[in-house]
């Protein structure tokens, strides 16, 4: 006797609950990788002069002109808070920030295709230069 017989003869419905599991992993592994739910949009950010240090909350991610992906909804809105900063190539050049922000009110920001940062004109002032903390979904 084999001893797979074995096990089956011990254990009434293991056959059945052997031959589902590879469907199981393959479920568990797609829902962990969230691959059907994120929504990953490339945006491309230019700077004039060109060069600027871009960071993405704090995350140095290339010079300008570069692409990079913000992770957003289905209708193409953020997915989280995200403050894009262009440090300038030169001292006669200005900073400039970018805030993306999702709100628990549902009028999120929009993920746009291109951010343009013109570094030859001073931002206002009244622009937040700290990096956006998470909001929490209840009062």
């Amino acid at each position: 006797m084999r001893h797979d017989a074995k096990i089956r003869m011990q254990l009434p419905g293991w056959t059945t609950v052997w031959r589902s599991v590879p469907w199981m992993l393959v479920t568990a592994v797609g829902l962990s990788t969230g691959c059907a739910f994120d929504h990953h949009k490339a945006v491309e950010v230019i700077s004039e002069p060109p060069g600027a240090r871009i960071e993405v909350n704090g995350d140095f991610v290339g010079c300008a002109p570069t692409t990079i992906e913000l992770l957003g909804e289905s209708d193409g809105k953020v997915e989280m808070d995200y403050a894009i900063r262009a440090y300038p190539p030169g001292p006669e050049y200005y900073p400039q920030v970018k805030l993306f922000m999702k709100r628990v009110s549902g009028d999120s920001d929009r993920i746009p295709k291109r951010v343009y940062f013109d570094m030859r004109v001073r931002q206002p002032v009244d622009q937040p230069t700290a990096a956006p903390t998470r909001q929490r979904a209840w009062p």
